[in-house]
């Protein structure tokens, strides 16, 4: 056995067959609170009074990832009950302790039965919980698929935090045949000044347009770009009603008729010359895509077979759907319908694996998987840098870009600089990527004939005859000798290397002696005239006073 320091915080014993690792000091539990234990590995506790507690491992790189259950044999049993305490692919929320889904499989000889009794069952029915903007009180939510979906509304006579359900006109999704998935329920305080716009899912956009005198909100919502509604509302420091420091909006989800799908609770705003902004505490928004739930729909292996309006609860089971489980099986299978379980989805996310030895034992388990894909700021400098990913032109920096996969291959490129090559798996992900440009260099010769003249390239002078430049770009060339016509070109080099010989031509003016001499000719030449032209009006004069005497 040996002992391995790992940091000051744990430390690693390694055996023949074996690793533990043991942390060095205890660590104090508190409520909602998020402790990291090694590497990726972390716990995390409920935000409530009763200690709740779940280790997990923190995903940041993009990418798709597996979800598994408890491991299930047949050595044991053939039979199983997975839940959302041992199979982490259900909808849970740790601080309410709440979870709605489970699956039963029965294994008789290596099969899942397609017939009645079913051998693979799954349940769910919708519950109370609360929003996480408190003050609004409580919802129906179910888990779907290993999704948090919207069931209902929840009437509350005894209080005015119903605020949705008052707003709605048809308060229960599932009461017709559907349900809304969950996309936002925050509490967070968020800043939004005037003339900003908060960001929702689903390309809604919610803008404050301005603020009066009295602290009223005038917000715009937007979906796309285009216009969809208007709103004035309070905030809860003017000591108004619940309804009245909130926005919400409803409209027809599928067949639920005006059903609120966002809700912005404002808690305060703030009124000057220089600034006027808004402080919102409470977000909500369910889909208005609605997914359908109706007795006898399929879904992948599985057959809505019992649906319960007073409780709201639906059961799914493979009818007519026989899964294989046997290894011995696996040439049969391919004759017949039924599957061989490597790998097989039974509904929506939720997919089974088995595996079987060489004595007949089979071994499976759940597992669901995830997707990580995360939005990106990409800049560079300088800007408007062509962004590809995996080889695809996506736009110029500065560029919000969605990657999705560890795999993704980002490359910058600009005329002029060396093309930068980003690989997701080798940088530990986050949510901006800054690259300054590398400049790609061209050595130019420049040879001027005659020698000795004053050259300039792109306004700066050159006293070299090798001088480094930029590829790919335009450059501005002027050579400058007296006697010489001046040669002012653009041009643009593309090689790591280059010669540029400019041959100056002879200036056509007229030598500086030449000049002078001509310049002498021309004054007599003009003073002679005159004075012929003096000669001319006196001669003139002198008829013209004849005449008249």
């Amino acid at each position: 056995m040996q002992q391995i320091q790992v940091d000051d915080k744990v430390e690693m014993t390694n055996s023949s067959n074996s690793i533990a690792i043991k942390l060095k000091n205890p660590i104090l539990l508190a409520k909602d609170m998020d402790a990291p234990l090694i590497g990726n590995i972390r716990l995390r506790t409920a935000d409530n009074d009763t200690l709740r507690y779940y280790i997990y491992i923190e995903r940041s790189l993009p990418g798709n990832y597996e979800i598994r259950s408890t491991l299930a044999s047949t050595a044991d049993s053939g039979q199983h009950l997975w839940f959302s305490q041992n199979f982490s692919g259900f909808y849970y929320d740790i601080d309410e302790d709440l979870g709605t889904e489970s699956i039963s499989v029965d294994i008789q000889d290596g099969r899942i039965r397609g017939h009645k009794p079913y051998g693979l069952t799954y349940a769910t029915y919708a519950k109370n919980k609360s929003f996480e903007f408190k003050d609004w009180g409580q919802f129906k939510v179910m888990g779907f698929g290993g999704e948090e979906y919207f069931a209902a509304y929840i009437d509350n006579q005894s209080s005015d935090d119903d605020i949705f359900f008052e707003a709605s006109e048809d308060p229960s999704a599932f009461h017709d045949e559907q349900l809304c998935r969950v996309l936002n329920d925050r509490q967070d305080e968020i800043i939004l000044e005037k003339g900003h716009n908060l960001s929702l899912n689903e390309g809604y956009s919610l803008g404050l347009k301005d603020i009066d005198k009295d602290g009223k909100l005038y917000l715009e919502l937007t979906k796309d770009g285009s216009w969809i509604d208007s709103k004035t509302v309070c905030t809860s420091a003017d000591n108004v009603s619940l309804a009245e420091c909130a926005y919400i909006y409803k409209k027809d989800v599928g067949a639920t008729k005006g059903l609120p799908i966002i809700g912005v609770h404002f808690k305060n705003s703030f009124y000057g010359n220089d600034m006027k902004i808004a402080i919102a505490n409470g977000i909500w928004q369910i889909s208005e895509q609605p997914e359908p739930i109706r007795l006898r729909m399929k879904i992948d292996k599985m057959t809505i077979t019992g649906m319960d309006d007073l409780n709201m609860s639906l059961v799914m089971e493979n009818k007519e759907e026989e899964i294989n489980l046997r290894k011995e099986a696996r040439n049969e299978v391919r004759e017949r319908s039924s599957d061989f379980a490597d790998n097989v989805t039974l509904m929506k996310s939720i997919r089974l694996r088995s595996y079987a030895n060489d004595i007949g034992e089979l071994r499976y388990h759940l597992f669901a998987s995830e997707n990580i894909s995360s939005l990106v700021e990409i800049r560079t400098v300088p800007k408007s840098a062509s962004v590809y990913l995996n080889g695809i032109w996506k736009g110029l920096t500065p560029l919000s870009l969605t990657i999705s996969s560890q795999n993704d291959h980002i490359e910058l490129e600009k005329c002029g600089y060396k093309t930068k090559n980003i690989s997701i798996n080798r940088i530990k992900f986050q949510n901006a990527i800054n690259e300054t440009l590398e400049k790609n260099p061209c050595q130019l010769t420049l040879i001027t004939s005659p020698q000795n003249a004053s050259v300039q390239i792109d306004g700066m002078p050159v006293t070299s005859q090798e001088i480094n430049i930029s590829q790919d770009m335009p450059h501005r060339i002027v050579v400058i000798k007296t006697g010489y016509e001046t040669f002012n070109d653009t041009r643009i080099f593309s090689t790591p290397s280059d010669i540029l010989a400019i041959n100056l031509s002879s200036s056509k003016r007229m030598p500086l002696d030449n000049l002078h001499s001509f310049s002498i000719i021309l004054i007599i030449i003009s003073a002679a005239c005159f004075a012929a032209m003096i000669r001319h009006k006196t001669e003139q004069s002198g008829k013209d006073n004849s005449k008249k005497k």
